[in-house]
């Protein structure tokens, strides 16, 4: 385990117990109590009082989904809800709404988004084309 996983997104603290029994990673654990080497963490490495990471140990803010649980959409129901997707071509998360599910072909059918901001609110609109179109 490296410390970067217990941290927050920002890297600045340590993430507390109460919270991280839920990921599931520890889950599997089934405990009860805060286990020792959470405890050795705590003491030995924060500011004191605080739930802080000294500069030294303070990590770059995380651009992935530490954290979060992916999932896929289900083909086992019609549910054509919103998703987010990641093209590796672009090194980007884009985002949509499922319109089709094929069973037999195990494709899912996406309408992209483009996020817009106006005055100081934000608009998802369906993209009318990009470099999406052919990908």
């Amino acid at each position: 385990m490296f410390l970067e996983q217990i941290t927050t997104l920002d890297g600045k603290s340590l993430i507390n117990w109460e919270d991280l029994k839920f990921w599931p990673y520890f889950q599997s654990m089934a405990l009860a109590l805060v286990p020792s080497w959470f405890n050795h963490i705590q003491t030995h490495s924060l500011l004191p009082k605080s739930h802080f990471l000294p500069p030294e140990l303070q990590t770059s803010s995380a651009h992935n989904f530490k954290g979060i649980v992916v999932t896929h959409p289900s083909f086992d129901n019609n549910i054509k809800g919103w998703t987010v997707f990641w093209v590796d071509r672009f090194n980007s998360p884009f985002f949509g709404k499922i319109v089709k599910k094929d069973i037999i072909k195990k494709k899912i059918y996406i309408q992209h988004f483009l996020l817009s901001r106006q005055n100081n609110s934000t608009f998802i609109d369906p993209c009318r084309g990009c470099v999406l179109n052919n990908h």
